[in-house]
């Protein structure tokens, strides 16, 4: 290989590591929001004078 497959390849693989980590900040990110969104329901449906 040449430097320029290594370069080329170095950069594909780059790519790869930055898009799944991408995928897994969103994910997170979603899993997340969906419990605050059903702490959101369960506090609201308490009685205001519980708080």
């Amino acid at each position: 290989m040449d430097q320029l497959q290594y370069v080329s390849a170095a950069y594909v693989i780059a790519f790869l590591v930055m898009t799944a980590i991408a995928l897994k900040i969103w994910l997170d990110g979603n899993s997340y929001r969906r419990r605050v969104e059903a702490l959101v329901r369960i506090r609201s449906k308490e009685s205001p004078r519980n708080r």
